[in-house]
């Protein structure tokens, strides 16, 4: 196998944990019907239980990033991976709501290794020049993962029931690990310690800590992923399919199959636009422009009052395409980054990501609650109307995500071409 071959190869299979943690942040938009009716939930009371994935992830993301720039990448995502597993294995068996926010804590605290250590693996194994493909290539392993858990899971759920459809994700997640376990290793045979780190000095946690979260950069390319991504994860991880089925009288498997392009679009999304990111001069005007357009075609997704089920489709197809844009914010900090710190100054994305989607799920849960408080406090269920704050708090996130890249300073937007260039 060539080394270029293998390079694919390991990166790739390490993805599969990212396939893997992508089910389990977006099932909920599948079973959260369900699981309210089980659990005897609120809309803003089951957003909490969601937020505790998320939750999870910010915290130990602080932790994720020193750890593999200094330990090894494969026991991590091992390790990592298991807690998932387990996390969603006791999540299927409880009946308590205490116990489910416990089990999704434990399952995102695995969540929070996954991709950072698939971008950590890709700098071992690929040059700096080709990490805006490889990083859209893993985001699409991401995103097929977002499409198991709609219409795939939904069926699933349909046929065996909630709880039975969980014992089922963790004996996917077990074979998974094994595939990893087999064929990912840490650095290709001829480079078991890179030159870079036989030179470099070994940094402790609080000085890495300070290099990565003192750089204004990373902070605003962090807001720019977390906003951006937050149509996709009320879209495809929440509220969805639940209302697609209030507004267009639809049902759950075809809405499923709706939110379902969400991800097909950003699988095709993240690759393009990364590959076309290492090939302009400029990260932050792509990085702009797919922002502009996402609040262009959500705006028309709220105000167009009549959609074709195939418009519907295509339109989530779109939503998802340009969201791909925030998979340019990855490269832009790694390349901008010191060697020894490369994963903790991605972690500063991932943690304000994750926390900004973490603390949408109940804001938006609250919103439905309170819009329909204020309405129709009698009805005592919600209707179409209620879901009206929750989508235009969407564009409204996207336009303060392109605020905050217009801040990052041209110079350090473009830093690894004009390394390049030297």
């Amino acid at each position: 196998m060539s080394q270029s071959l293998r390079a694919w190869v390991v990166c790739l299979t390490a993805g599969l944990f990212f396939f893997y943690e992508f089910i389990q942040m977006n099932m909920f938009n599948v079973i959260s019907s369900d699981f309210m009716q089980a659990f005897h939930l609120s809309a803003q009371l089951m957003g909490w239980i969601d937020s505790f994935y998320f939750a999870a992830n910010v915290i130990f993301l602080l932790l994720a990033g020193y750890l593999l720039d200094h330990f090894s990448i494969r026991r991590v995502i091992l390790l990592s991976m298991l807690l998932c597993v387990i996390g969603t294995v006791l999540l299927s068996f409880t009946h308590l709501t205490s116990l489910a926010m416990l089990f999704r804590f434990i399952t995102g605290i695995g969540s929070a290794f996954c991709f950072l250590s698939c971008i950590r693996l890709a700098t071992h194994w690929f040059p700096e020049k080709k990490l805006g493909l490889v990083i859209g290539v893993i985001l699409t392993e991401a995103m097929i993962g977002g499409v198991f858990s709609q219409t795939p899971l939904t069926l699933l759920v349909k046929a065996l029931g909630w709880r039975m459809a969980l014992l089922v994700d963790g004996l996917i997640g077990i074979a998974l690990w094994i595939i990893i376990y087999w064929v990912v290793r840490d650095r290709p045979n001829h480079a078991c310690v890179s030159d870079q780190d036989m030179t470099r000095p070994a940094l402790s946690y609080w000085h890495g800590f300070r290099q990565a979260f003192s750089k204004s950069h990373n902070w605003l390319a962090a807001l720019y992923t977390g906003l951006t991504n937050i149509p996709m994860a009320l879209l495809g991880g929440l509220w969805g399919i639940t209302y697609l089925v209030t507004r267009f009288h639809i049902t759950r498997v075809e809405a499923s199959l709706v939110t379902t392009f969400l991800f097909i679009g950003m699988m095709l999304g993240s690759p393009a636009l990364g590959w076309l990111s290492d090939r302009v001069k400029s990260r932050k005007s792509l990085m702009l422009v797919g922002a502009a357009c996402l609040v262009v075609v959500l705006f028309a997704l709220i105000q167009v009052d009549h959609w074709s089920y195939a418009a519907l489709l295509f339109g989530f197809l779109l939503v998802g395409f340009i969201s791909g844009s925030q998979v340019i914010s990855y490269p832009l900090v790694a390349q901008a980054s010191p060697a020894a710190v490369v994963a903790m100054s991605v972690s500063v994305v991932n943690i304000t990501t994750q926390g900004i989607m973490g603390l949408s799920r109940p804001f938006s849960g609250w919103l439905v609650d309170r819009h329909e408080t204020f309405f129709h406090p009698s009805s005592h269920h919600i209707v179409l109307s209620d879901y009206i704050w929750v989508m235009w708090s969407m564009p409204i996130a996207v336009v303060a995500g392109m605020a905050s890249i217009v801040f990052i300073k041209k110079r350090m937007a473009n830093r690894s071409y004009d390394d390049a260039a030297a």
